[in-house]
């Protein structure tokens, strides 16, 4: 356990590693995490949002993937893979009709060593 600064004050954080993050067609290998157990969304840190340039233009964010500085062994560091591969994210300029929140499944599968797998999904 770790103790992490949030904005609703301290809380115990355990560390783990994501092995395969995809946004969009970006997929970052390799990748440090912390779960909280307070929180019900997943918040992406800055550990992942630095492998893209943002590029903000209107109601638009659009990640695209820059990639590692060649001084980072993707071995070791979080690679994101596909360069250029770009995400968009956007709000809407006029107001929309509320919709029926999408449902998204948490299952966690551990195998016989205690290493377990968190996978999330809507369907």
């Amino acid at each position: 356990m770790i103790q992490a600064n949030t904005a609703g004050g301290n809380v115990a954080e355990r560390e783990t590693r994501i092995e395969t993050l995809q946004l969009g067609n970006a997929l970052i290998q390799n990748l440090n995490a912390h779960t909280n157990p307070y929180l019900n969304e997943v918040l992406i840190g800055m550990n992942t949002l630095k492998l893209f340039k943002m590029v903000q233009e209107g109601n638009r964010l659009t990640l695209t993937t820059i990639g590692m500085p060649a001084s980072q062994s993707p071995a070791a560091k979080p690679m994101a893979t596909l360069p250029g591969a770009a995400v968009a994210l956007a709000a809407s300029d006029t107001e929309q009709p509320i919709k029926k929140p999408s449902v998204i499944k948490k299952s966690v599968i551990c195998d016989a060593n205690k290493v377990c797998k968190t996978i999330y999904s809507d369907h």
